[in-house]
């Protein structure tokens, strides 16, 4: 009886060491939490390293808006005083009208002559093989749009009129490209010549809005 017990006693001693094991049910729900988590740390580093590659791309883009600006105001000025000024100024009746293109025509060659010169040697551009490019394809058709409507002018006998108004037009366009290099550019250049471009075209504005004033 004796010895019934001490075996009796050993066995219970003996269950008691032994580990508790999770069950299979338990085990499957722990591991289905951990394959989650671990998904989810996986997805957020990937997000992480794209965020990191967009901001890093953000940050090493260079604002080129100022060199945009400059090829827009340099295509303008080359297509409105070679297809405009100079064909449309010598078939208008009003001599003041004249004069004052000829001041045009000169600043139009300037910013198309020396801006060509100044995107070539700050910031390594070469504007004039660019002429198929889409900034030159959208001051040509500017241009083509410009020139159809003084011919319309000129056939029905209103070309003065309408050469005055568009010129007006074309000088505010002209400055504000101008104004826009100016205002974003850093270098001390190109500002030092967009600023005088600026005020030039700001003087002969006045002058084609005046006469607009006085002639409509």
């Amino acid at each position: 009886m004796l010895m019934d017990n001490m075996a009796y006693l050993q066995q219970i001693s003996g269950g008691n060491n032994s580990p508790v094991l999770p069950s299979k049910k338990e085990g499957s729900i722990l591991s289905k939490i951990l394959n989650v988590k671990v998904i989810i740390a996986v997805v957020g580093f990937i997000v992480a390293l794209i965020l990191i590659g967009i901001v890093g791309s953000l940050l090493g883009k260079v604002d080129t808006k100022d060199q945009d600006l400059m090829q827009h105001s340099i295509w303008q000025a080359k297509y409105f005083n070679n297809t405009t000024v100079q064909k449309y100024s010598g078939l208008v009746n009003d001599s003041q009208i004249r004069n004052m293109s000829a001041s045009l025509s000169n600043l139009m060659n300037e910013i198309q002559v020396t801006g060509a010169a100044l995107m070539s040697s700050e910031f390594g551009v070469d504007v004039n093989g660019q002429e198929g490019g889409s900034i030159a394809t959208v001051e040509k058709q500017n241009n083509d749009t410009l020139n159809a409507s003084l011919e319309n002018g000129r056939l029905n006998g209103l070309l003065d009129r309408v050469y005055v108004r568009e010129v007006t037009m074309q000088i505010a366009n002209a400055r504000a490209y101008q104004s826009g290099v100016s205002e974003r550019t850093k270098n001390a250049k190109v500002q030092e010549f967009s600023k005088r471009m600026t005020d030039s075209l700001d003087a002969l504005y006045n002058q084609f809005r005046d006469y607009k004033s006085l002639a409509m």
